[in-house]
């Protein structure tokens, strides 16, 4: 089988889900990649055995010209250079691809990660909102499976396309190291966030912490990081380094604002976490529950300091290392490999 595979972000952006899966995908098929780059930046370098090529998106894509203007050239990228190599089917990762691969004649497969809708420069927009909603629904409704990250996320597309997804949760890179448990030995706790920094992140909540405790936060941050005494700063580091550097914290924190975006969420990060071995702290909503046997979900700055004064051991460490190893990227696409094949029959 020959899949076409477009995904909305840089390949050698922070690695997350659409390239975990472009990989374990080729693994079983051939498949060639068009990343969504950075208008004017560089393309990402090929990675072994993978096809990646680079489309670059017009800039501004707040405003709704601009993004038809760019499903217009990216239609016009596709066609052009595409169209006729008996691809089997073409996997999307965002309902801006649409447009671009609907007349290929092909079986789609979407990947729903995020709530789209509800990113602020989407949600803060009427017409962009009204457009990328009207879209959503056309995709969802062409596609041959919609796979959504979250049961909260697949309630929400049902209620607003009518069609039923299939959930494929996040996972875990297939070299994640299991690290041994460890437990908190004192109050000088020192607490670490891996992750991108946008607006959901929970500042007022990270400014109480680090009354009391270290933070050090890392990953692109897409919003002004305000000045707060105790908090560092140490940018993005690179996934093959992840483990390395949580290695060097007792707590591994996601101090993120529940809002519907985030309520749709199964969050990357709580795998890597629980791998690691830290005491690990979340909030308390629908798909961080998934995690209730190996994290401390809170609800309040107080069950955060209740915790960390009384840390005790949630479960038996061979469910953790379990949990882990039941969690690959491997095993999540060998979960869905039999819908995939029956598209190209």
């Amino acid at each position: 089988m020959k899949i076409l595979y477009l995904q909305h972000i840089p390949w050698n952006w922070i690695k997350q889900r659409p390239q975990f899966l472009a990989e374990e995908l080729h693994k079983n098929f051939a498949v060639d990649v068009i990343e969504s780059n950075f208008w004017r930046s560089k393309p990402s370098a090929s990675k072994p055995a993978i096809s990646l090529y680079s489309f670059f998106n017009t800039p501004a894509q707040r405003f709704l010209s601009m993004v038809k203007i760019n499903e217009f050239r990216l239609t016009r990228f596709v066609t052009k250079r595409f169209k006729n190599k008996d691809y089997d089917l073409v996997w999307i990762s965002h309902p801006q691809h649409y447009h671009a691969v609907k007349k290929l004649g092909l079986p789609i497969v979407y990947d729903c990660m995020d709530d789209f809708l509800e990113f602020p420069a989407i949600k803060k927009n009427p017409k962009l909102s009204s457009y990328y909603a009207q879209l959503e629904k056309e995709l969802c409704q062409a596609a041959s499976i919609v796979f959504c990250t979250s049961a909260y996320l697949a309630a929400k597309i049902k209620l607003r396309t009518g069609v039923q997804c299939k959930i494929l949760r996040n996972g875990l890179a297939n070299d994640f190291k299991i690290f041994p448990k460890n437990t908190l030995t004192s109050h000088d706790a020192k607490i670490a966030y891996f992750g991108t920094i946008s607006e959901w992140f929970d500042f007022s909540l990270v400014q109480k912490l680090a009354e009391q405790f270290e933070i050090h936060l890392y990953g692109p941050l897409e919003v002004n990081l305000p000045t707060i005494k105790n908090v560092s700063y140490h940018g993005s580091v690179a996934h093959a380094k992840i483990q390395a550097e949580m290695q060097k914290y007792d707590v591994l924190i996601m101090p993120f604002i529940i809002n519907e975006l985030i309520k749709s969420v199964n969050p990357v990060k709580l795998y890597e976490y629980v791998a690691s071995g830290k005491v690990v702290l979340a909030p308390d909503y629908e798909e961080t529950r998934v995690f209730e046997d190996f994290i401390f979900r809170y609800k309040s700055f107080a069950d955060i300091l209740n915790h960390l004064k009384s840390h005790t051991s949630l479960t038996d460490d061979s469910i953790r290392k379990e949990f882990v190893q039941n969690s690959t990227w491997s095993g999540r696409l060998a979960s869905v490999l039999k819908d995939i094949n029956l598209l190209a029959k």
